[in-house]
């Protein structure tokens, strides 16, 4: 009996060291950025460096893609995409075609290292590019943790949401080889933050221009992100829409509209004025693009396949949700079937909390007109990203590489996170709500690690 009520004595002090040691760490925001910037140092640079430079389990493309910096590097020039050197072997077209200003940074940056190491030979300064995103990546989560902060109010929250966007297997993936996603990202991150920021806290020439600077990021890397900018402009809509009267709203939207727009079209208008120069007036370069490439088989709406049959017969959600959670190389190296699995069931936990968030709350319907007008924007926004591979790959190509939905993922982890913290505030203490969230962010961690550490790296 006495050794009983001993071992209730230890576990009653054992949870309140836990407890006092978790609300420290809440606290605490700089531990946390700290932990989150080592890990991911830790998942990306080994990835970076260990991934072919050549032949198989390369990442997608990337040669193909690597020959814009090398020949900007080579020549001092931006291609056209016309160029021999700069087509796709085997398939023509040119990675020039689309959005393109990374591969600039990119050549750029060579260029630096070039003249640090005597080294020009583009095949051994591949993994100087490949650099250069996982430095994006680094500037993605120190805004993914600021993010967090104006999309939700506890702690725990912040967190939990911050986790869920970095340490998808497959968003960091994208920051450890050379493409345009991962500056694409960069720029989605900064629309949100500052959006959200202008429509939460009013809007500032700060927060404009800054909002203007990562539209533009979004314009010169990435077309599947481009529903973000629609999401913005209605969320921007949404912030000027006081209780002033009619004339002063729509005078506020046309000044600071002008501003915005202004520092758009300065820092990306250039992209569609040489596309129109160069393309007869084609000014996303996706007609020049489409005249020149040799696709492997004809679109399935060109071979009379129906979408809903192309969904169901194909495996493509399947194939679609595995890859856009954890397939590394060319495609090849994913996890083992109950990962996927693992992720829908915790995913759908996620989704019905949010359904529960909306239709039921024990203290009554509270959530403001505002939080639902900034979840409907984040639809907006996720289905836009999904909308524009599912055109592409219905009526162009049948591309089914989740990496390009990967942009909708901060949106749909908002929905999430919002789900989760509904099932976990069902418990009315405070602690324990901290206690259930870190476990479940060190569960999310652990699968990532899991993945990246049984999976990927031994396949290199």
């Amino acid at each position: 009996m006495i050794h009983c009520l001993e071992s209730r004595n230890l576990d009653t002090k054992l949870m309140r060291k836990i407890g006092m040691s978790l609300s420290e760490y809440y606290k605490n925001s700089r531990l946390f950025t700290v932990i989150c910037l080592t890990l991911y140092f830790v998942f990306t640079i080994p990835i970076a460096f260990l991934q072919p430079t050549e032949g198989y389990n390369m990442p997608p493309d990337e040669m193909a893609r690597y020959l814009l910096p090398s020949e900007m590097f080579r020549t001092g020039c931006l291609p056209t995409g016309l160029e021999p050197q700069v087509q796709v072997p085997g398939y023509g077209g040119s990675y020039m075609f689309q959005p393109y200003f990374p591969y600039i940074c990119m050549a750029v940056l060579m260029r630096i290292a070039a003249l640090l190491t005597g080294i020009t030979d583009t095949r051994l300064l591949l993994p100087v590019c490949r650099c250069f995103n996982v430095f994006i990546g680094f500037i993605c989560l120190m805004l993914v943790i600021r993010l967090s902060e104006e999309l939700f109010d506890k702690k725990w929250k912040q967190y939990l949401y911050a986790v869920v966007v970095i340490f998808l297997p497959e968003h960091l993936f994208l920051y450890t080889y050379v493409n345009t996603e991962a500056m694409c990202l960069l720029g989605i991150f900064m629309q949100l933050l500052f959006i959200i920021q202008i429509y939460q806290r009013g809007i500032t020439p700060v927060r404009a221009i800054l909002y203007a600077v990562g539209a533009s990021l979004t314009t010169l890397s990435y077309f599947n992100g481009y529903g973000y900018m629609i999401a913005s402009v209605l969320l921007f809509f949404g912030s000027q829409w006081g209780n002033e009267n009619l004339k002063k709203k729509w005078t506020k939207i046309i000044e600071w509209g002008i501003l915005i727009i202004s520092v758009w079209l300065l820092l990306s208008g250039w992209y569609f004025l040489r596309n129109y120069r160069l393309y007869d007036g084609d000014l996303f370069g996706l007609k020049t693009q489409a005249a020149h490439r040799i696709y492997p088989e004809p679109s399935p709406y060109k071979q009379g396949i129906g979408l809903i049959q192309l969904l169901k017969e194909r495996h493509t959600l399947s194939i679609m949700f595995n890859s856009s959670i954890a397939v590394f190389g060319s495609s090849f190296i994913d996890g083992p079937i109950w990962l996927y699995r693992g992720y829908k069931i915790v995913l759908t936990i996620g989704v019905l909390g949010f359904l529960g968030r909306l239709f039921y709350n024990k203290d009554g319907l509270i959530i403001s007109r505002k939080r639902v007008y900034l979840g409907l924007c984040f639809i907006v926004a996720w289905a836009i990203n999904v909308g524009i591979w599912l055109y592409y790959a219905y009526f162009v190509e049948h591309q089914r590489q989740g990496r390009y939905i990967v942009p909708g993922w901060p949106a749909l982890a908002f929905f999430f996170c919002v789900g989760f913290s509904f099932w976990v505030e069902l418990i009315n203490n405070n602690k324990k709500q901290q206690m259930i969230a870190t476990l479940i962010g060190a569960g999310w961690i652990a699968l990532c690690f899991w993945y990246l550490v049984g999976y990927a790296l031994p396949a290199y």
